[in-house]
C-alpha cells in the first residue's frame, strides 16, 4: 500500500534520502579530520571548512535534479499558490527572496549588536573564556 501511495518515485526517493544521510555522516567525519589534522595545527580558521563542503553540496544538487517529485508533492497546490502570492506581492522573485532573507539577517544583526564581545574572535578563544575558572 505504501508503494501505491508514493508512486514509482518511492524507490528513487528512498535512495536519495539514503545518500543524503550518508553524505551528512561523511561530511561530519571529514570535517573533523580536516580540522584536527590540517587546519587547527596550522592556525587556519575553522571557517575554511565551508569551502570543503562545496564538492559535497555539488553532488547533492546533482542528485536532486535526478530525483523526480512524488505525486503527493506535485498535488500541493495551496503551497504553490501562497508562494505565488508572496512573489506577486513582493514585486518579483528577487524581492520575495529578500523578504525571506530578512529573518536570518535580522538575527545576525541582533547577535552582532547584543553580543559584541564575540566579534572578530576565534571559536577557541570564546570557548576558552567560557571554560576558564574566572568566567564564573
Amino acid at each position: 500500500m505504501d508503494g501505491d501511495r508514493r508512486g514509482a518515485a518511492g524507490g528513487a526517493r528512498g535512495f536519495g534520502f539514503g545518500w543524503l544521510a550518508m553524505l551528512s555522516a561523511v561530511g561530519s567525519g571529514w570535517s573533523a579530520i580536516l580540522y584536527g589534522t590540517i587546519l587547527h595545527p596550522n592556525g587556519i580558521s575553522w571557517r575554511v571548512l565551508y569551502l570543503a563542503a562545496v564538492p559535497v553540496l555539488t553532488l547533492v544538487a546533482l542528485l536532486r535534479r535526478r530525483l523526480p517529485e512524488s505525486g503527493r508533492r506535485l498535488g500541493q497546490r495551496p503551497v504553490r499558490a501562497q508562494a505565488g502570492l508572496l512573489i506577486q506581492a513582493g514585486g518579483g522573485l528577487s524581492r520575495a527572496v529578500l523578504v525571506l532573507a530578512l529573518g536570518p539577517l535580522a538575527g545576525a544583526v541582533l547577535i552582532a549588536t547584543r553580543f559584541p564581545q564575540t566579534g572578530g574572535r576565534e571559536l577557541e578563544a570564546i570557548a576558552a573564556d567560557l571554560t576558564s575558572p574566572d568566567a564564573t
